[in-house]
């Protein structure tokens, strides 16, 4: 019997309450208008016109600084939203993001 992949909201849901029990109020740091789910390993630099990155490289200053303060390999930052899964990446990285900005944004309201 095969097993349903979790879906990219169900994902993201996971992240975030990994995020919540591991960094209280974390939603209120993440830029939503420079959040790339692509971007984890550019300079961050709240003055340039580069996107600012992903949930953990705004949070942490790296992608791989958040999974190691987390204490996450790859498998895991995929299943927990943070990373994509499928091909093609950009098209599900674009599903990453339109999710994580929608939780975030329903935290906010």
């Amino acid at each position: 019997m095969a097993t349903k992949e979790p879906t990219v909201t169900e994902r993201v849901t996971a992240g975030a309450a990994l995020l919540d029990n591991e960094l209280e109020g974390w939603e209120a740091s993440v830029k939503l208008d420079r959040l790339d789910m692509s971007v984890g390993a550019k300079a961050w630099n709240d003055t340039s016109d580069v996107p600012c990155g992903c949930i953990l490289m705004q949070l942490y200053g790296s992608y791989v600084e958040g999974k190691t303060e987390l204490g996450i390999g790859g498998p895991e930052a995929e299943e927990l939203g943070f990373e994509a899964m499928e091909w093609p990446v950009q098209e599900e990285y674009n599903e990453l993001h339109d999710a994580w900005n929608e939780l975030i944004g329903k935290r906010r309201a």
